[in-house]
């Protein structure tokens, strides 16, 4: 079985795996992982393993196709969990997104690079379940006093770095959208709508308008990059925008 934060190819324990994680630094990469990640459960940082272990060596910036029957046979999560719970958690934290799907698969997209992964993964496990170790030789009160001042100062640095990185992100936002006319508008809209409609158990949701709302705030961010390229956001017809609007 593929257990919590396990190599499904040798079954061995992170927390007995022969890396060490990363020493705690202002790492923006590591601080926004660990921001994203640290409100989800054991099933969900299961599932979070199993596709950083499941790469694809040609482009190691997403998965191989991965349908849910494989997700399950390896972790032991029920499809319908991994379906309403464990993906769609993921989704929204920020931590993946959907790069294709097809009748072999899903291959999704992971935001960070597998070190970074293993290594926010080996300090939650840490807080979830702790290694054989931990519980023969419990931690004395000292200790135990100084990771809660560690874990305090880390979590103010966290909210400090994501604050920042926000604040600039939503600066870039604004001065993108005084560039875009109103067919741009328009099409940033309905291709925000397209793609989320599109997405496999949207059916489910009934108020999609977060995730329209999620999917027009990475657009917005794709073209800006773009734009650094010299490539325009497309734009609708003005007839276009009139069917929209009307």
């Amino acid at each position: 079985m593929y257990g919590p934060f396990t190599n499904e190819s040798s079954g061995t324990n992170a927390a007995q795996r022969t890396y060490s994680p990363a020493p705690l630094t202002a790492d923006t990469d590591l601080l926004n992982a660990l921001a994203a990640a640290h409100r989800l459960h054991a099933k969900q940082l299961t599932i979070l393993a199993f596709l950083n272990d499941h790469r694809d060596p040609a482009s190691p910036g997403q998965t191989i196709a991965l349908s849910y029957a494989r997700i399950h046979d390896a972790t032991q999560v029920t499809i319908e969990h991994i379906r309403r719970n464990g993906l769609h958690r993921l989704l929204t934290s920020g931590l993946i997104s959907v790069r294709t799907q097809s009748f072999s698969g899903t291959i999704y997209r992971l935001h960070y690079d597998a070190p970074t992964v293993r290594t926010v993964l080996v300090r939650l496990q840490g807080a979830t379940a702790p290694h054989p170790d931990a519980i023969r030789e419990p931690r004395s009160t000292s200790s135990i006093t100084a990771l809660r001042e560690e874990l305090t100062f880390v979590e103010d640095r966290l909210a400090l770095v994501r604050q920042l990185a926000l604040s600039r992100q939503e600066l870039k936002r604004q001065e993108f959208l005084l560039t875009l006319d109103d067919g741009q508008l328009q099409w940033l809209s309905r291709e925000s709508m397209r793609a989320v409609d599109g997405q496999e158990g949207i059916r489910f949701i009934r108020d999609r308008f977060p995730h329209y709302e999620a999917e027009r705030l990475r657009l917005l961010d794709e073209w800006i990059a773009r734009q650094a390229f010299g490539q325009r956001i497309p734009t609708l017809s003005s007839s276009d925008v009139q069917e929209i609007t009307t």
